[in-house]
């Protein structure tokens, strides 16, 4: 699966000068550990799960509405072609923290995720694979936002290529 979303801004500029009033939250330092890493790393195989099954509904659990409405047409054109995209056998090679932020009540982190997977293109009515079905390795950055103590979900998927 590969899929561009919108990347939410990490550094919101203000005006400076006399009769400028920022509407934009400021932004603080946030601190990720271990957790944050296991949980972003859960999330990598949610969404490539769900989303090799077609489960928007999973899909809305782990993503945010922005991500699952790209998720959503990259299905229905995959369907519409008459396709399925299989992901299989995710692994989480390496994971670097670029960023994290926080602004208002929500945090912001962005990861550059390194993993492996197989990502098969297969006919929906004859099972036969299209392109695909070997093992091959992604590097992808994700950036994923939580709001107060809630889950993390993820925001933007940036291609690196």
């Amino acid at each position: 699966m590969r899929i561009s979303g919108p990347m939410p801004q990490g550094s919101p500029a203000g005006f400076g000068g006399s009769g400028f009033q920022s509407s934009v939250p400021s932004v603080r330092s946030v601190t990720i550990d271990q957790a944050d890493y296991a949980a972003f790393e859960e999330r990598l195989h949610a969404v490539q799960d769900a989303y090799s099954r077609e489960d928007l509904d999973s899909l809305r659990h782990v993503a945010t509405p922005e991500m699952v409405a790209y998720f959503a047409e990259d299905l229905a054109r995959n369907a519409g072609q008459g396709f399925v995209n299989r992901i299989t056998d995710v692994r989480l090679e390496k994971g670097d923290l670029a960023e994290a932020w926080g602004e208002g009540t929500t945090d912001y982190a962005t990861v550059a995720m390194k993993f492996s997977l197989i990502d098969t293109m297969i006919d929906r009515n004859s099972g036969r694979v299209v392109s695909g079905g070997h093992p091959e390795e992604v590097t992808e950055i994700w950036t994923f936002r939580r709001e107060g103590a809630g889950p993390w979900t993820l925001s933007a998927i940036q291609q690196t290529e």
